[in-house]
């Protein structure tokens, strides 16, 4: 039997336009769109997309090569920063509230279930966690390529900054950027 192509839900899309034009202009925005896949263009400015719509993930894994090169230098750390910036977009007051009120190792155990509602492929699964320090996995992500890694390392980081993390160090063990079969991230903070 065969899996299900990898999609990312429609908010993501949303909140790439919404950062894309907030931070970079309506200018900014069509170097974007002039640099992106001829076939991707449709997405970004044609079609209304549905935040619970579910968009192949060769877009999202496009909008990472696309931002990497205009406005990076191709280590994702710009994308990384585009990702942060976009999952608190979709977070209501109310869970700002209760991220902010929780400890860092709270939200960070919500992780795998955060990835499940943004994402249809891969898992992300924590391998041991502490009052300061988390070991989590992303497995089966390869079809969002390295925007999968860049995104998830972006939202981890601001979600656990949100809640009071100090001085977070992140280092990751594995990565699908040098060939690895999974990403392995180890985060620790005061």
């Amino acid at each position: 039997m065969a899996t299900a192509p990898a999609t990312v839900k429609g908010l993501i899309i949303n909140g790439t336009i919404r950062f894309l034009k907030e931070t970079y202009g309506e200018a900014g925005f069509q170097k974007f769109l002039d640099k992106t896949p001829e076939e991707d263009r449709k997405v970004w400015t044609e079609q209304q997309i549905l935040a619970v719509s579910w968009v192949p993930a060769v877009i999202y894994k496009n909008a990472y090569e696309t931002i990497e090169s205009i406005w990076g230098n191709g280590d994702g750390k710009t994308f990384e920063k585009v990702a942060g910036i976009v999952a608190f977009y979709d977070l209501s007051t109310t869970m700002k509230f209760f991220m902010k009120i929780g400890s860092p190792g709270f939200v960070a155990q919500r992780f795998p279930s955060v990835w499940k509602k943004y994402f249809s492929a891969g898992v992300a699964r924590i391998l041991h966690i502490t009052g300061n320090e988390m070991e989590m996995v992303l497995e089966g992500a390869e079809g969002y390529g390295l925007a999968g890694c860049a995104g998830t390392l972006g939202w981890t980081r601001a979600a656990l900054e949100f809640a009071g993390a100090k001085n977070l160090k992140l280092t990751q063990k594995q990565c699908l950027r040098n060939g690895d079969p999974r990403c392995h991230y180890v985060y620790l903070w005061e």
